[in-house]
């Protein structure tokens, strides 16, 4: 979503330097944590990525969240229009199973570190940031 979000609004997207698969924190920014969709999530949800490319910020566009990997993982662009470089709709038991399946292998494999693939924290924010951004319609 959020890199096709970015290229809409004129922004270069391009290959992350790592890629990024698993149950990882994220650290919202000081507007991350003000919003009113992202300040749900916490001070360092456990969100799930599956994911090797990343992008600018669009013009006019607030940075929400970065990660150890990837420093744009979400970012509001006017008052509806947000770019999620996690995926709040991918549960921890899904990534598990995407990490057997064997057209994934060759990915994993690349990967300097292995992804964590368990969290208790992704499905709470799950529920809470989906339910809100359907408050927006």
């Amino acid at each position: 979503g959020s890199p096709l979000v970015a290229s809409a609004l004129g922004a270069r997207v391009s290959t992350n330097p790592q890629k990024e698969f698993g149950c990882v924190p994220v650290r919202p920014t000081l507007a991350g944590r003000e919003d009113r969709l992202l300040a749900r999530l916490g001070d360092a949800p456990i969100v799930c990525q599956w994911h090797g490319e990343t992008f600018d910020l669009p013009p006019d566009a607030v940075h929400l969240a970065s990660s150890d990997l990837c420093r744009h993982q979400a970012f509001r662009y006017g008052e509806r229009t947000y770019g999620l470089q996690f995926h709040l709709e991918i549960t921890a038991a899904m990534i598990k199973e995407w990490a057997v399946a064997p057209e994934n292998q060759a990915d994993l494999a690349s990967l300097e570190t292995p992804p964590q693939l368990d969290s208790e924290s992704n499905a709470s924010a799950q529920k809470v940031e989906i339910r809100s951004f359907f408050a927006l319609a």
